[in-house]
């Protein structure tokens, strides 16, 4: 599922973005977009959370199970939250 490697690819980004030593080091978070930059980061490890989970249930290969509606709907619920936070950066844009 490609929301899931989406969603491991948002976390990745964003958290290296503000770690120094990272490659994709671009500065420290500015005080005034701290807290939108946390509430990002925390709704992105959410969605990394349930890519991980998809993507280590037999889902990833065949979605016909019960268990992969649940799965699924998670991962996809917590992309919306994701796609939710990255409009909130819209005024700093």
């Amino acid at each position: 599922m490609s929301g899931a490697f989406t969603a491991q690819t948002i976390f990745i980004t964003l958290t290296g973005a503000a770690q120094e030593g990272t490659g994709m080091y671009v500065g420290a978070v500015p005080e005034e977009i701290e807290d939108l930059y946390d509430e990002t980061v925390s709704a992105a490890s959410a969605a990394n959370d349930k890519s991980e989970a998809w993507l280590a249930s037999p889902c990833s290969t065949d979605a016909s199970g019960e268990d992969c509606i649940t799965l699924a709907f998670g991962l996809e619920t917590a992309m919306d939250d994701v796609g939710k936070k990255f409009a909130a950066w819209a005024p700093y844009l």
